[in-house]
């Protein structure tokens, strides 16, 4: 990995932890310890500068890193423990929905407006991680949309209301989840069936 592409890997993964501390800030600014959240900022700026090289060697360790400071970025707030694990799963579900989304656009628009073979982005990422760097940017955005709509939610209802949602949308999103995972086992002739059904 050349150094421009390592670069961005760290700014953009830097990026993808804010969403978290985003979605907990939403619902508990009035619980933050300012002095938790500034030495968590400074473990995600080492994590992020390490990532792309674990991205690399370790892709497990990779992953298990973004979601376990997903999960120690909630202990930032004064809040009890059964809501910290409903958000952390919430936050989780909402995150798993936003990378298979834009997985699912960078193999649409690689297959139909460009013409590669691609069905399985692990290959794409291995040869070329541009396309890596933009999926990761994609899923940010699709997670920052999303948090922003929730947000709008919590103006307009109370906080018991918005609990209810959270319960009822860990459905769809499982669903959704499931139905995007079915575009990795198609071929190129059924592609575009598939993910207009999904």
């Amino acid at each position: 990995m050349n150094l421009l592409f390592y670069m961005l890997n760290i700014v953009v993964f830097f990026l993808y932890l804010q969403t978290s501390n985003y979605f907990y800030y939403i619902f508990n600014s009035k619980n933050i310890d300012h002095k938790r959240m500034k030495k968590l900022l400074i473990l995600q700026a080492i994590a992020s500068l390490l990532y792309p090289y674990l991205k690399e060697n370790y892709n497990i360790l990779a992953s298990l890193m973004s979601y376990t400071f997903f999960f120690i970025g909630i202990f930032m707030y004064d809040i009890p423990l059964k809501k910290r694990i409903m958000y952390y799963l919430f936050l989780v579900a909402i995150n798993i929905s936003g990378e298979m989304i834009s997985t699912s656009c960078i193999i649409l628009v690689l297959n139909f407006l460009l013409n590669k073979d691609a069905t399985f982005t692990d290959t794409l990422i291995k040869t070329n991680p541009f396309y890596y760097v933009i999926g990761l940017l994609g899923c940010v955005i699709c997670i920052f949309l999303v948090m922003r709509y929730v947000k709008s939610l919590s103006k307009n209802m109370s906080a018991e209301q918005l609990k209810q949602i959270y319960k009822i949308s860990f459905l769809p999103f499982i669903i959704a989840f499931m139905c995007l995972n079915f575009i990795y086992a198609t071929n190129k002739e059924t592609f575009l069936m598939v993910f207009i059904i999904t």
